[in-house]
């Protein structure tokens, strides 16, 4: 049995494609928390902004188990489950028109939309110049 947290997790990186950098999939998996009534994930102000110490981890347990790759910076699905089917309806319907919306965003783009729109999780940012 798998913590539903780590399917939201799952969904979004097969969403984005199957395989983000870990520095998108932060951003990214915090933007759409920031969207559910009640957050998967809890982020804190870090050295390259919002950040989630239980991602992390899930992260890494989802890479014991082989369910996921982590190299190179990214962070790429290698199971063949799909995730995004995992989900309740309403956060299928969540992460379908989130995906619409930050499709094009990556990298520099992505943080500084992050930065500007919650500016207190770059508080702590090493790169927020």
């Amino acid at each position: 049995m798998m913590y539903y947290r780590r399917k939201i997790l799952l969904a979004l990186i097969q969403q984005f494609g199957g395989s983000l950098s870990q520095t998108d999939l932060q951003k990214l998996l915090f933007l759409f928390c920031q969207r559910q009534s009640i957050p998967a994930y809890h982020f804190i102000p870090y050295k390259f902004g919002c950040f989630s110490y239980q991602s992390y981890q899930d992260i890494s347990t989802l890479t014991k188990y082989n369910i996921v790759n982590e190299s190179n910076r990214k962070c790429e699905i290698i199971d063949k489950n799909n995730y995004i089917n995992q989900l309740t309806l309403k956060d299928r319907i969540s992460l379908i028109q989130f995906y619409n919306e930050f499709k094009e965003k990556r990298g520099n783009e992505l943080i500084k939309y992050v930065y500007l729109k919650y500016p207190y999780y770059a508080i702590n940012s090493e790169i927020k110049d």
